[in-house]
């Protein structure tokens, strides 16, 4: 007994609650939920007369003629209606006519028809409570049956119940739905409307169809008929469950279809519901409490479903409501208690566990502490959970400065990847690279807490945490831990440090020695270079030489035979001649030596003109100008320059040449721009030439190199060196067939 008073006090406190109406709120929803999930159909013994929004508009005043009710009446009469139940309130006169209308439609109708009754509060009268009965003058009383039309909502505001009866002045009048029914005068009681049949399936006419003849009268045959107000303006609108809102003429059918089929439902008495509780609480409740939770919770969850489920049955087969929330409230305090019990238990074992625990932590925090290495354990999610002192005293931190930060704080160089998306007890595969795990003595780099760094020897190992078996195991996987062993190194690294310099020191004076020998090996390169140029030179300047003694020879010749036009041609040949020479004296001194820059600020437009004007054009081509600077000037050497624009000028016009060769009748074109942009000067030189193949492109600044059948191949070696030492640069672009383009570029200032 003692074992089942936790029960037998979870009883009583459920019974005190119930017996307040603590849980009326919670049955109601539970029987609102029963009636969505049960389906029932209306038996169509009533058909509803809807005076509804369409009637209203034809008809097009309220209140209407009473004549129209009286004609109503008839109509349904005379096609054997067994009852006219007609909710509109006749305690007012009309005109005399209308009234005596309708009080020999109701007097021909032979007591069938049912007028309301209404009882609302008085709030002329000063006592709390007081009402009025508002009931059909005496013409229409007379020959009909009275009945009350009103129903009153429960606590929470919507209409469940309905009475079978109510008394005035001393008499028992039936209700709406009891007087529709047929009910024997005086069987009294109160039941709950079953809102499970659904009010789509009742009849529904619209009134001005029945005033109109536009309905069968069959319909009307051995039924009873209702006539009320639908219409949302007329306000006759009662909250009701599942439908949140329904007219009072359809309450009041749904209301007659549970008495007629059998389902004016009613609640289960108190007393049997108690009773089910205390066994419940009594047999079924240490039996709940035994269980693991778990099993607990499917005990309870079975008691739970079954009290549902039975409710449900018995609220389809029987006009029943079963109050099941005190055997839900029983049963879940009894898995309560017994959860309560186990942890009282289970919290005993646990502090016993503890206090091992405890005492194996002392002891394995000594050995740890007075260890010479460091040692640090990180936990699953990658954060410190040991430092022992010797670790204090490499790092300089303090165990209690680290404790709970980053590994990765203290040593980054673990990383082994980026930990987005990652749960926290999951990040220690992802945090440490896999091959520190190894166990083998690593060498990294390590930071005193004063900004200090120093060598560091770190053995990395894993230990794997297993899951339990407990009952209260969440982990579904294995998870690890690291112990990290370090070391202090750097005495040892300062003496390798010193025989290392030593080393290094050898190592230098051996390196003097090699770059002695490979300067003398270059000087003996740049010699081989130079013979090189020397026979080119030698046999560039041979030809033309030698040209300008045949000619001269010629020339000789001529003067003592009088040709004139022969010795002309001879001469223009010896000039050209001599000034390629002298080119080519030209580029190698350029070439060889540099002089000073002579930098001075030059008008551009006007100096480019200056130097064209000295430089004639091939035949058969023109020479476009784009001249963009103005007046502007610019900071150059004018002389050093030119030699890039002749340069490049003389290579415009042997591509033209050739390209007349090849495709006589081309558009030869040789255009220069110049333009002052913000930053630097630039000069363009372009022509629609044979281009330049794109194997050749590539080697156009090597020394010595070029595809002309005379030169040494300097032109755009001397150029480029004359832009760089300008801190300028040269920029080539050509198409094979189609032309070259050359930018020069110079800084705005230099």
């Amino acid at each position: 007994m003692k074992k089942r008073a936790p029960f037998l006090v979870a009883f009583l406190l459920v019974a005190s609650v119930y017996a307040l109406e603590g849980f009326q709120f919670l049955e109601f929803r539970l029987m609102d939920l029963r009636f969505g999930l049960i389906f029932r159909p209306a038996t169509g013994a009533l058909v509803l007369i809807d005076i509804d929004p369409a009637s209203l508009n034809e008809i097009g005043v309220w209140p209407w003629p009473r004549t129209d009710h009286a004609k109503v009446v008839r109509l349904v009469d005379s096609a054997g209606a067994t009852r006219i139940a007609v909710d509109i309130d006749f305690s007012s006169h009309s005109t005399p006519s209308n009234d005596r209308a309708l009080a020999d439609a109701f007097a021909g109708a032979e007591r069938k028809v049912i007028l309301p009754v209404f009882r609302q509060f008085d709030t002329s009268r000063e006592e709390a409570g007081a009402t009025i009965v508002t009931a059909p003058s005496a013409e229409f009383a007379d020959t009909a049956v009275l009945a009350f039309s009103n129903i009153r909502p429960d606590a929470d505001s919507l209409i469940r119940r309905i009475a079978l009866d109510e008394v005035w002045n001393g008499q028992i009048f039936p209700t709406f739905p009891a007087a529709m029914a047929g009910l024997a005068k005086g069987e009294a009681g109160v039941f709950h409307i079953d809102y499970s049949i659904r009010p789509k399936t009742i009849s529904r006419i619209s009134y001005t169809d029945v005033l109109n003849d536009r309905v069968d009268p069959a319909l009307f045959r051995d039924k009873v008929v209702l006539i009320g107000a639908t219409a949302i303006e007329l306000g006759d609108q009662l909250a009701v469950p599942l439908y949140r809102a329904l007219p009072g003429p359809m309450v009041q059918a749904l209301a007659f279809e549970s008495i007629i089929q059998g389902r004016a439902i009613q609640r289960l008495a108190a007393p049997p519901v108690l009773f089910a509780a205390f066994l419940l609480a009594v047999f079924l409740g240490p039996l709940i409490a035994r269980q693991t939770w778990r099993r607990g919770l499917v005990y309870l969850g079975g008691v739970w479903v079954s009290g549902l489920l039975g409710s449900l049955v018995a609220q389809a087969v029987w006009p029943v409501s079963l109050d099941v929330v005190p055997w839900l409230a029983v049963s879940g305090l009894s898995f309560l208690i017994g959860l309560f019990s186990r942890l009282d238990r289970q919290s005993l074992q646990v502090f016993l566990a503890g206090m091992a625990a405890s005492h194996t932590r002392i002891v394995m925090r000594h050995m740890a502490d007075n260890a010479t290495d460091g040692i640090i354990l990180i936990g699953p999610s990658g954060n410190i959970e040991m430092f022992n002192r010797a670790a204090e005293r490499i790092f300089g931190r303090r165990a209690v400065e680290v404790a709970g930060t980053p590994i990765l704080t203290l040593l980054p160089q673990l990383s082994g990847g980026p930990l987005d998306d990652i749960p926290a007890d999951d990040q220690l595969p992802v945090l440490i690279d896999q091959t520190w795990m190894s166990g083998g003595v690593r060498e990294i780099l390590a930071a005193r807490s004063d900004g200090t760094e120093f060598p560091m020897e770190i053995v990395v190992t894993a230990t794997e945490l297993r899951i339990s078996h407990h009952p209260v195991e969440r982990r579904t996987a294995h998870r690890g831990v690291l112990m990290c062993i370090v070391r202090d190194v750097s005495e040892r690294k300062e003496a390798e440090q010193r025989a290392r310099e030593e080393l290094e020191r050898r190592v230098a004076e051996r390196t003097a020695e090699l770059n002695t020998a490979q300067e003398q090996l270059l000087r003996s390169e740049r010699l081989a270079t130079l013979g090189q140029l020397t026979a080119t030179v030698s046999h560039e300047l041979r030809n033309p030489l030698g040209t300008i003694r045949s000619t001269a020879f010629v020339v000789r010749e001529l003067l003592g035979h009088g040709s004139e036009e022969r010795l002309t041609r001879a001469l223009d040949r010896i000039e050209r001649n001599v000034e390629r020479c002298d080119r080519i004296i030209d580029e190698l001194l350029e070439f060889t030596r540099e002089r000073p820059l002579a930098v001075q600020a030059v008008a551009v437009d006007a100096w480019l003109s200056e130097v064209l004007e000295g430089l004639a054009l091939p035949e058969g081509t023109r020479r476009h100008l784009d001249l963009g600077c103005a007046d502007e000037t610019a900071s150059f050497d004018p002389e050093a320059l030119r030699r890039c624009v002749i340069n490049l000028h003389e290579n415009a016009c042997h591509a033209l040449t050739a390209k007349r060769q090849r495709a006589p009748g081309a558009d030869l074109v040789l255009a220069l721009q110049t333009r002052l942009a913000p930053d630097r000067l630039e000069l363009r030189v372009a022509d629609t030439g044979i281009g330049i193949k794109p194997d050749i492109l590539s080697r156009i600044f090597e020394p010595l190199f070029s595809t002309k059948g005379f030169g040494v191949g300097l032109g755009l070696v001397i150029v480029r060196k004359i832009m760089q030492r300008h801190t300028g640069g040269i920029e080539i672009a050509s198409v094979d067939g189609k032309g070259t383009q050359v930018l020069l570029w110079l800084p705005r200032s230099v």
